[in-house]
């Protein structure tokens, strides 16, 4: 039981990391390109709701 707390936060812990370095990314990404913040937050939000549909779709 101790050993699956230790994963789930562990595994918190990484996706909070994660999440900001990708929040970093496409921060620089948007004022590189000269797109808004909240377009290229658009566009990253729906390509990423839209990957799982696609992967199913492909592998059908």
């Amino acid at each position: 039981m101790i050993l699956w707390i230790f994963l789930l936060i562990a595994a918190l812990y990484l996706l909070y990391k994660v999440s900001e370095v990708t929040e970093e990314e496409l921060v620089k990404f948007a004022e590189y390109s000269g797109i808004t913040h909240i377009a290229v937050g658009f566009i990253f939000l729906s390509a990423a709701t839209s990957l799982p549909e696609l992967s199913i779709s492909i592998s059908s």
